[in-house]
């Protein structure tokens, strides 16, 4: 965490939306989702605005401590905050925390966090929620916002104050959304005129604040692993916020199950790592594509190998050493707690449940030993056809998901359809090649550019409805028939196009082009 004035951490153009419409500005902009937050002390009467900011940033410090020390962030370092400045001198705390990789789970957190922090610092105290997508807390509320401050008009209106979110009302300048110093002035000179718009609140107290933090800390499970290498172990249990970026890192770098010794190992100790349900459903995928079989007690070593390998790439990358690790005694898996209940946001630490070990595995099935090409396509057919199964680790989803044996192709299909409506999945063109390219063919993110178009001559449109739902039944019609008939060849044709330099239109185009053939 930064205490630094004018840190590097500044990038307020992350904290403002444009006031009028225009063409999005990648430059300067992160390369993963971030969310970025300033907390503003705004009292026109008030001549040392730096000893409150420094007040005020010491008690953001004390509320963010514990989630950062203990909580297992996607990206390891948590929330980052530091003391800027206004281009007109105004002192702020600007913060900022990568969501890209856990983006539902960390902004509501934070947002739960940061909300609780407005309710005890006073009328004067407000803060701006944003993320470098845009505004996401009106994007939450989209269905329930009024029609006048849909975007850009609602750009920079919205503010958290009291625990209140509240909107700058759009009677001042209507034709656009505000400027950084148009609603900094409003909201020193007339705070009062704002609007508290009770759907926007209740939405976001359903779905967000509610429950906090127990319902945020349930997101987390207990994961036992058995680790052999001692210094791996040393590590883990220093650092166990770690398993997010490590779990995260074996499918970055296209770490596999494949090679591990499937039987239990008597000699590796067991420990158990709290790690959120989210990236559970990397291990079952894994689980889920390995080739040889395995005992139900053999899963916390194969978890521990996976885990080990991970962190053996990212200690030969020397990317832990960029990372501020702790070498003190063991953590306790309640340490959390605890700091929560002396800060009075907690009553009483709670077990953390156990991840279901049965569900990491359900529905297995083992691949035969075939090509690696056909292995590719076997892999992409089994994501794509058991895509709602990745969500077994939560027991809602899977009663939800789970469907009747012997159900006729109709009803598979209507089930699909209904999975993708209530996950809300809209697919899109462009993150459909790139899931299909990092998960079932295994391309590292940074090799992405070599597969894409980058001067497209038809232009990309986003899918309605009617065309995503056409997209799955041509698919799963496609690779059912592949199964009848076991032909695959032009399939690996279509593979080997996709990589061509030069292709005019976009790879799904492509792929629902030879579908149709």
């Amino acid at each position: 965490m930064s205490f630094e004035e004018d840190s590097s951490l500044k990038k307020e153009e992350w904290l403002w939306q444009p006031d009028i419409e225009c063409e999005l500005n990648v430059f300067g902009r992160p390369d993963k989702t971030t969310l970025v937050f300033g907390v503003f002390y705004l009292n026109r009467l008030l001549r040392d605005e730096k000893k409150v900011i420094t007040t005020l940033f010491h008690k953001l410090k004390r509320l963010l401590d514990p989630w950062n020390k203990y909580y297992p962030w996607n990206q390891f370092k948590g929330v980052e905050i530091a003391i800027t400045k206004m281009d007109d001198g105004l002192p702020y705390i600007f913060g900022s925390l990568c969501v890209e990789d856990n983006i539902e789970q960390e902004e509501s957190l934070l947002v739960a966090i940061l909300h609780e922090f407005s309710r005890s610092e006073g009328m004067d105290v407000f803060i701006k929620i944003c993320d470098t997508e845009g505004d996401f807390v009106l994007m939450e509320c989209n269905d329930v916002l009024p029609d006048e401050y849909e975007s850009p008009i609602g750009n920079n209106r919205v503010w958290l104050q009291e625990g209140k979110f509240k909107i700058i009302p759009h009677t001042f300048h209507p034709e656009r959304g505000l400027r950084s110093d148009e609603a900094l002035n409003f909201l020193m000179n007339s705070y009062y005129a704002c609007v508290i718009p009770a759907s926007i609140n209740k939405r976001l107290e359903e779905k967000v604040l509610y429950g906090f933090p127990k319902k945020n800390l349930k997101d987390l499970v207990q994961l036992p692993l058995k680790i052999s290498n001692e210094k791996h172990m040393k590590i883990l249990r220093n650092n166990p916020q770690l398993i997010s970026l490590i779990l995260k890192n074996s499918l970055d770098e296209r770490i596999t199950l494949e090679g591990c010794d499937s039987t239990p190992n008597c000699k590796s100790k067991e420990f158990r790592i709290l790690t959120p349900i989210k990236h559970c459903k990397i291990i079952s995928f894994y689980l889920n594509c390995l080739s040889t079989p395995y005992e139900k007690k053999s899963l916390p070593s194969l978890c521990g190998q996976l885990i080990s390998k991970s962190l053996d790439d990212l200690i030969e990358k020397r990317i832990l050493d960029t990372l501020p690790l702790e070498w003190k005694e063991d953590v306790s898996k309640d340490s959390l707690q605890e700091e929560l209940c002396a800060l009075d946001l907690l009553d009483k630490p709670f077990e953390h449940e156990m991840v279901r070990m049965d569900a990491l595995s359900k529905d297995r099935t083992s691949y035969s030993d075939i090509g690696s090409e056909e292995e590719v396509m076997s892999r992409f057919q089994k994501f794509f056809s058991e895509a709602g199964k990745l969500d077994s680790i939560d027991e809602d989803k899977i009663n939800d998901s789970d469907s009747e044996s012997g159900e006729s192709e109709v009803d598979e299909e209507e089930e699909i359809r209904k999975y993708f409506e209530r996950e809300n999945i809209d697919i899109d063109e462009e993150d459909f090649f790139e899931f299909f390219l990092t998960e079932a063919l295994k391309v590292k993110k940074e090799d992405l550019k070599h597969y894409q178009n980058t001067e497209p001559e038809v232009p990309v449109a986003k899918f309605d409805k009617e065309y995503d739902q056409e997209v799955l039944e041509q698919l799963d019609e496609f690779f059912q028939s592949r199964d009848e008939d076991g032909g695959n060849e032009d399939v690996l044709e279509l593979l080997q196009a996709l990589s061509v330099d030069g292709s005019v239109n976009g790879p799904l185009d492509i792929l629902m082009r030879n579908l149709r053939e």
